[in-house]
């Protein structure tokens, strides 16, 4: 009912989302030609890790940053950089209420799944806090999950993990500091729900990668068998 709302208020596939061109019934994910064309999608010579492009041509898989930190997920995969018009796409997905733009997000996402054969026992996001998601009225890494569940067809465990500390923006700390605040901040309320299940988890942006460690830690000591990331943009 929600989605069939959303097509009577927002049509899809009619204008672009960068530029609000009209399409003229062609446009792969409701983007234009020359819009797509300026996309910076994430290279292929890129740390097998954490997704982040190399700089120049290396035979060296994985970046510096990952040799040497601990991750509890395996890999994540972001399909774009968070750099140019993405930046200004997730904004407004985020912070002007054009919640719609997730279904276009989504299904970037869940091609890129596809075409890396990625899949799962069950899909999670990234909590909010109450306090930061009523004022916003959403959890945009709710919205993409929803989406990519029906488009992998992979069942989608809302509210397995929950956030119970009500953190400060991160954007403003570094990642020494982001980890520090993130501690203890979520919590699995159920953990036979996630015991060893193999899982993808959904954000909308992956920067330093603290908040899906932090999330991914919680998971894996609560029983899950492995975690896979997947978000829409990968920020360098």
């Amino acid at each position: 009912m929600w989605n069939g709302l959303l097509d009577l208020i927002y049509p899809p596939y009619l204008k672009c989302i960068f530029c609000n061109e009209p399409l003229n019934g062609g446009g792969k994910y409701s983007i234009c030609e020359t819009c797509y064309g300026e996309i910076p999608f994430i290279a292929e010579n890129s740390c097998i890790i954490c997704s982040k492009p190399f700089s120049i041509s290396t035979d060296i898989s994985i970046c510096e940053e990952c040799s040497k930190e601990k991750h509890y997920y395996k890999n994540v995969l972001s399909p774009v950089q968070y750099d140019g018009n993405i930046k200004k796409l997730v904004f407004s997905y985020k912070y002007n209420y054009r919640n719609y733009l997730g279904r276009y997000m989504a299904e970037m996402m869940a091609d890129l799944a596809r075409n890396e054969k990625v899949y799962g026992d069950m899909i999670l996001a990234v909590p909010l806090h109450p306090n930061r998601e009523k004022p916003r009225g959403y959890n945009q890494a709710h919205i993409l999950a929803k989406y990519i569940s029906k488009e992998l067809d992979i069942y989608y465990g809302r509210d397995y993990i929950i956030r119970t500390k009500d953190t400060e923006a991160l954007y403003k700390f570094t990642k020494t500091q982001r980890k520090i605040i993130l501690e203890d901040a979520f919590h699995v309320p159920q953990k036979s729900f996630i015991k060893n299940k193999e899982i993808l988890l959904i954000d909308d942006i992956y920067t330093t990668g603290s908040t899906v460690n932090a999330c991914s830690k919680v998971l894996i000591e609560s029983g899950a068998k492995s975690i896979t990331v997947l978000t829409f943009a990968r920020g360098i």
